[in-house]
């Protein structure tokens, strides 16, 4: 009787729980979560829910090694199952149903998700985060490097603006004078403005076509992101009867046609109270004078280098508020290598106003800020101009469960109705009720006392094996409910 007891006891209190568990919902403890806004919290499947499908291919990747293409391997695609599935999972976005499809494939289910477009953008980024080391004004002597020598000039000279460049800037003018009769109005050419002194620097062939390209490698557009960062220009240093050293923007250098002549500005001369003196085409003359020698030094306006440390050095990543102006910040910590490499360079670059160290993520630029001091207790945060709570959290989602091990791209995407599902589901759990309901009654009325038993234990079976569905979860389907 005392072993029937506590055999009684066991059942109900397991049935308890069993009934706990379908009704509370959702269910929280801890990091454990279940449950949701469906029918007793139970996982519903795509036809029942309704929610997005979608199918990734995994790219090919380029060793770093061998630089030799290869193709998605199983170990790929089984890493970008579980990477993907612990993102989805712990961005609150729902619990994804992904499937390997072939050698290359995804299959993404993703039921009753409400921000299809956050899902994608969670799903689909590698999460490779890059630290570089940002150096600004970057001087390289071209000719110091060989790329051009005093060989590749045939001259130096201060000249007036070629007529065919004066004529692009600005085309003669005429202004209307009195009209002798209505008929015929005259015109009178406006007196010619002073000659536009330049530098003209004449090039060899093989020069003109290496300058050309140091020219064109030029990049005009100053930084966002770091300040008042200048473009990158070309600093001339002119050895004539008196020397000449100054820089010129990539816009203000211009090939005279298709010759090989190059021209530059000549610099204005400064007086003591910071204004500028016209130029005289004969002292221009006089200052550079026969003979004249150039060399060039090209200021790369930035400069990024590697120095070894990436987003495989993180031990964990996470969202926060910065404590002084509240705006949504990332948290990083690395690992002993990553901590040498970070302290190592902020200790060497800190104070410097032209030191930066630049972060991107999946090659888009996040932040590159200055290093006012050295950072060697191996943690950091990640600030963006524009970041918001949500966006700090997907990609402190995407850093702490690592990168894709290759690209995936997009190939198909398809919205599901639960039209139908919802339907059917209600049409099967009315069935289902009425069905069980005459199932007791034949029971209770043919078996009497034992019916009752037995109905009993059949309805507490129905509840625990949907609370063993709504725990672990099982996903229900419109063919699994059939």
């Amino acid at each position: 009787m005392r072993r029937n007891a506590r055999s009684l006891i066991f059942v109900i209190s397991l049935l308890a729980l069993a009934l706990a568990a379908l009704l509370v919902n959702p269910i929280k403890i801890g990091g454990f979560e279940r449950g949701g806004d469906t029918i007793l919290g139970l996982s519903l499947g795509l036809d029942l829910q309704g929610g997005s499908h979608l199918v990734y291919q995994a790219q090919p990747v380029v060793d770093p090694n061998t630089g030799v293409e290869r193709l998605p391997t199983a170990d790929d695609m089984v890493s970008l199952r579980r990477i993907i599935e612990e993102r989805v999972n712990a961005s609150g976005l729902g619990e994804p149903n992904i499937q390997v499809l072939g050698g290359d494939r995804l299959l993404i289910q993703l039921p009753g998700v409400q921000d299809l477009e956050r899902a994608k953008s969670l799903i689909g980024e590698t999460a490779r985060l890059e630290f570089k080391h940002r150096k600004i004004n970057v001087p390289q002597d071209l000719e110091a490097e060989g790329i051009i020598v005093a060989e590749d000039i045939v001259s130096v000279s201060a000249e007036p603006l070629p007529q065919e460049l004066l004529d692009l800037l600005a085309p003669p003018a005429t202004v209307p004078v009195e009209q002798a009769t209505p008929a015929q109005p005259e015109t009178a050419v406006a007196e010619d403005p002073p000659p536009v002194i330049v530098i003209i620097v004449e090039f060899t062939p093989e020069g003109a076509v290496k300058f050309a390209e140091v020219v064109a490698d030029i990049d005009l557009t100053p930084l966002q992101l770091t300040g008042d960062v200048p473009p990158s220009a070309i600093e001339l240093y002119i050895e004539g009867n008196q020397s000449l050293n100054y820089t010129v923007l990539g816009p203000l250098v211009t090939r005279v046609g298709d010759s090989n002549r190059f021209v530059f500005p000549f610099p204005p001369t400064v007086r003591d109270d910071g204004g500028t003196d016209p130029l005289d085409l004969a002292l221009a003359q006089e200052t550079v004078g026969e003979g004249a020698t150039v060399s060039f030094v090209k200021l790369q306006g930035s400069v990024d280098e590697d120095f070894g440390l990436s987003g495989d050095n993180l031990t964990r990543a996470y969202p926060s508020l910065h404590s002084g102006s509240d705006q949504p910040i990332i948290n990083i910590e690395f690992d002993a290598e990553g901590t040498r490499l970070f302290g190592e360079l902020t200790t060497q670059i800190a104070g410097s106003p032209t030191d930066f160290i630049a972060i991107y993520l999946d090659g888009r630029e996040l932040i590159a800020p200055v290093v006012t001091q050295a950072i060697t207790s191996g943690t950091a945060i990640i600030q963006g101009n524009n970041f918001t709570l949500e966006e700090t959290v997907d990609i402190a989602l995407q850093l702490e469960g690592g990168r894709l091990p290759v690209p995936i791209l997009l190939v198909q995407e398809r919205d599901v109705d639960a039209i139908l599902g919802a339907d059917s589901l209600q049409k099967s759990v009315v069935a289902g009720a009425v069905g069980l309901g005459l199932v007791f009654l034949f029971m209770v009325l043919y078996y009497r006392v034992p019916g009752v038993i037995a109905s009993v234990a059949l309805l507490s079976f129905a509840i625990l094996v949907l609370a063993v569905f709504k725990l672990l979860p099982v996903t229900l389907t419109l063919s699994g409910v059939a």
